[in-house]
């Protein structure tokens, strides 16, 4: 095909067509409309020959403003799942030498998106709207050196590329960079360096940063371990990067403490434990923690659509979320799901299927409860003490056992549990004694049914006034260790 000839299929692109819309009128136009996301065969020739042999777009007009027009014409069919069009529009908008036009395009040549990859294609397209200041230019080019497509592999080249974009502030550039130092590819080995380009990055925003950082304080490269921090950064870049930074956790260490972390966090806000409780945020981290794969998550989840006023469509998701997790071997899932069928919580009562629910809960939990796993004992108990069938009378001595530990929460229980299954007078006052003990040591729950004893004058106190308020109001402060 001649060169005139081109000329003449270019122009003919450029005029619009006689519905109004600008629909390219094209061979790669025509081949691509009703077509796949993909451009193949002639349709992608065609428009790589334009690309390459016509001098530049339209001659009337401005070039930097038609090119501008092409750019915006691309953004709608973007917009509107045009994918294969939208390529069409970018490449005339790279021919008036729009360099975003230039470096999405390129971009879409090097990750073979809507369109066939063409490596070489795509380095001459980055090239060009990097030498013009794009930084999506620079980053592919970085991108493409480090790997090797159209180019030599080149770490040197890669990390001028990215130095480049650094001096424009591009927060991805400081995490690319200090992966290098890291590595030692392509640069002499150096962690410290590294850690100080991933903080500048994930101060910059970047959630490739952040995890990075994580990262260093998880294993110590370049910065002294430290737990707190390790969690604090995950956690945000958690929040900043979503479901990418998710799907790109692949160290286990990293991922076991972002899937801890992120539970612990929406159990705080589930419970409003040092903090204004709050149900949504409590529903985001769990969400997030659920996509790490934790059972404790899905269990986590479930209870708070279960015991959610404002939501009560949600009891029936929570059902099937104790399901999921409980064929998953979940102890926690199946005394929860157990307790719905007990009830008729989010699905119709059968004490048929609780009975083996229980029963499969009771068992899963056994090996732990032999190991001498306080929290598995504390769940058998409370399985012993609700479930179908009940055996209050062995609850009572595992909990016994537990408060002996001294921990608050299992003295609160102990007394609670004296309290409602014990017979006669010394029960109840060994209830009240192992309860006050609770609530001296911190436990809030021990607090408050401190307070509403003294108010009604229930198990044999005195009413007082001053000491209900007195409990309610320590209390309201929150536990000790969250004070601290």
């Amino acid at each position: 095909m001649s060169r005139a000839n081109l000329q003449k299929i270019w122009c003919r692109c450029r005029a619009p067509s006689a519905d109004g819309r600008g629909r390219p009128r094209s061979p790669a136009g025509r081949a691509t409309r009703g077509a796949t996301p993909a451009l193949r065969g002639g349709a992608a020739a065609a428009l790589t020959l334009l690309f390459l042999v016509l001098p530049g777009c339209a001659k009337s007009g401005s070039k930097a403003a038609r090119g501008t027009a092409y750019y915006r014409r691309a953004l709608q069919d973007f917009a509107h799942g045009r994918c294969a069009r939208a390529a069409v529009w970018l490449g005339r908008a790279s021919s008036c030498g729009n360099p975003t036009a230039m470096a999405i395009l390129g971009r879409m040549y090097l990750n073979g998106r809507c369109i066939q990859a063409n490596y070489g294609l795509a380095v001459r397209l980055l090239r060009g709207a990097a030498a013009k200041g794009e930084i999506k230019a620079m980053r592919g080019l970085a991108y493409a050196y480090l790997r090797g497509l159209g180019v030599k592999q080149s770490f040197a080249n890669a990390r001028r590329w990215m130095t480049a974009a650094s001096r424009s502030g591009a927060p991805w550039s400081f995490a690319e960079l200090g992966d290098l130092y890291l590595h030692g590819r392509g640069v002499k080995r150096d962690r410290k360096k590294a850690f100080t380009l991933f903080l500048k990055a994930a101060r910059l925003g970047s959630a490739d940063g952040m995890q990075a950082v994580g990262i260093c304080y998880a294993h110590g490269w370049g910065v002294a371990k430290d737990a707190h921090r390790e969690i604090h950064w995950l956690l945000r870049a958690t929040e900043a990067g979503g479901h990418k930074f998710i799907e790109s956790l692949r160290d286990s260490r990293p991922r076991r403490v972002a899937c801890a972390a992120l539970t612990q966090i929406g159990l705080v806000y589930e419970n409003g434990l040092g903090v204004r409780a709050d149900r949504r945020k409590a529903e985001f981290y769990y969400q997030w923690a659920m996509r790490l794969g934790s059972l404790r998550a899905t269990v986590g989840l479930g209870h708070l659509y279960q015991n959610w006023p404002a939501r009560p469509g949600l009891r029936v998701k929570a059902v099937g979320l104790f399901r999921g997790a409980a064929v998953r071997g979940s102890a926690a899932a199946a005394w929860y799901l157990a307790s719905c069928y007990q009830h008729g919580i989010g699905i119709r009562k059968d004490l048929r299927l609780a009975a083996k629910w229980y029963s499969a809960a009771r068992e899963r939990l056994g090996a732990r409860v032999a190991r001498g796993d306080r929290h598995s004992q504390y769940m058998l108990a409370m399985i012993l003490l609700t479930g179908v069938p009940e055996e209050p009378a062995r609850a009572i001595r595992i909990l016994a056992n537990l408060a002996d530990s001294g921990k608050p929460r299992y003295e609160f229980l102990y007394g609670t549990s004296l309290l409602a299954n014990g017979k006669g007078r010394a029960s109840a006052a060994s209830g009240l004694k192992w309860i006050r003990k609770a609530a001296r040591g911190g436990d809030d729950g021990a607090m408050r049914m401190l307070a509403r004893a003294y108010q009604f004058g229930l198990w044999g106190l005195h009413r007082s006034p001053a000491m209900a308020e007195k409990w309610r109001r320590r209390a309201a402060a929150g536990p000790k260790e969250l004070q601290k």
